[in-house]
């Protein structure tokens, strides 16, 4: 099993997992720059699996899936973790001071880092679903600027 599709099995799971519970799970799980302050530091990686419904889920995960095969296959599994836990754990780090008041939950940063990091190593590289036949760096540069307008 490859890496970018091991990822996504395992936000299906934590989802499912999450969905059965009745326990307020966005303030346990869920990033907040309150609770970070206090300790909670172990959400800058439960944040990126815990997602608000099954659309968030799936649009993350589709995006998760056509960003991070491509980028796994020039960077291998390893790199492309290390960018998809690391560029999100960093987006919710900086994005403190944006939004100090907010809980943060999704792998929608995380995803914005692949994203960023195949537009960067092979923006030529072409889509791998059937239904677009673009480069994936256009899809990479549409999709991060659309999140730039949808946070402001």
């Amino acid at each position: 099993m490859k890496a970018t599709q091991g990822l996504i099995f395992l936000e299906i799971a934590a989802y499912s997992f999450i969905s059965l519970t009745n326990y307020p799970i966005f303030s346990f799980l869920g990033f907040s720059p309150i609770a970070f302050e206090h300790g909670q530091i172990w959400t800058l990686l439960t944040s990126l699996f815990v997602h608000i419904g099954i659309v968030h889920l799936a649009l993350n995960m589709i995006l998760l899936y056509v960003f991070g095969s491509a980028l796994e296959e020039e960077l291998g599994a390893l790199k492309t973790m290390a960018i998809f836990f690391l560029g999100g754990a960093g987006s919710l780090i900086i994005g403190i001071p944006l939004l100090p008041f907010t809980t943060t939950i999704g792998s929608s940063a995380a995803v914005a880092a692949v994203a960023g990091g195949v537009l960067l190593i092979k923006p030529n590289k072409t889509l791998p679903l059937l239904l677009f036949h673009a480069p994936v760096g256009l899809f990479a540069t549409t999709y991060l600027v659309l999140n730039l307008v949808l946070a402001f």
